[in-house]
């Protein structure tokens, strides 16, 4: 069975984080095929309705449906247990005591990268603090897609308004190519501080607008070559990112717990950073 969409859950403790990325089966077992289904059928389709001309796929909504239902999807009486691949990461969290070197020295952090990639950890995620003792995420992220081969690397998460969504996307889909296809950007409005805020000069009242037309901007850009666009604060005509992200698709991942965040997560992004 293929597999695709990554779903995430994070868990907090003493400022870091350990992050769970799991892939989600991306198509219906291989007996869900046109008129043949059983009485398990979610694979077919929401609420067991009948299969359609195409082999159905297994949406992540399907996928969160079934698990609920009984843990396994199938059709014709067979049921196919789901398998979920889960991968660690790690997050420098904000309390200074811990990984104290990470914070003073590049040779510090060059540690933290090493042991990670030889442990086997997925990713390393960089919060975006402007008054804190936080690398900026871009710079950290180019760090370890140099000294490391196989970990991957995010923002937890990177700040969208005031900043223009062309010069993220080329940044972002520079640091996939040189990296081999590790980069795992992760968005948001930032955290609610006064002073955060004032740093990137956007009105909390145009946070939101800000982000929710910069990101399918950004994602035109990785995937289309040329890009036309009209908006209430971006205007581009004959626009092109080179070289694309390895990725293709680069997910994208939102950060926030406000209901209206969560919406925004649903209707936009590949994954929520909680």
């Amino acid at each position: 069975m293929s597999i695709d969409n990554r779903v995430v859950v994070i868990g907090t403790a003493d400022g870091t984080r350990s992050i769970a990325r799991a892939k989600t089966p991306a198509i219906a077992p291989p007996c869900c095929t046109p008129g043949n289904h059983g009485p398990i059928a979610d694979g077919c389709g929401m609420r067991r309705s009948p299969c359609g001309t195409k082999t159905a796929s297994l949406t992540r909504r399907r996928l969160s449906v079934a698990w609920t239902q009984g843990d396994a999807v199938g059709c014709s009486g067979v049921c196919h247990r789901l398998r979920m691949k889960v991968r660690i990461g790690y997050a420098l969290g904000a309390v200074p005591s811990l990984y104290p070197r990470a914070r003073r020295e590049l040779a510090g952090l060059g540690l933290v990268v090493d042991d990670l990639d030889r442990l086997g950890f997925d990713s390393l995620w960089f919060p975006e603090r402007i008054n804190s003792m936080q690398l900026d995420p871009i710079v950290a992220m180019a760090y370890v897609a140099g000294r490391s081969e196989h970990l991957k690397f995010g923002p937890a998460v990177s700040v969208v308004p005031g900043r223009n969504p062309i010069l993220m996307a080329k940044m972002l889909a520079s640091l996939d190519v040189v990296s081999g296809g590790r980069c795992l950007p992760a968005f948001g409005l930032g955290i609610a501080n006064t002073a955060e805020h004032q740093a990137f000069q956007v009105d909390r009242k145009d946070r939101a607008p800000w982000l929710n037309e910069a990101l399918p901007l950004m994602r035109r850009l990785w995937e289309e070559d040329v890009v036309d666009h009209e908006g209430d604060r971006f205007s581009v005509v004959g626009a092109r990112v080179l070289p694309k992200p390895i990725q293709q698709p680069l997910e994208v991942w939102l950060g926030g717990q406000a209901p209206s965040e969560l919406r925004r997560t649903g209707r936009l992004a590949d994954g929520w950073l909680a």
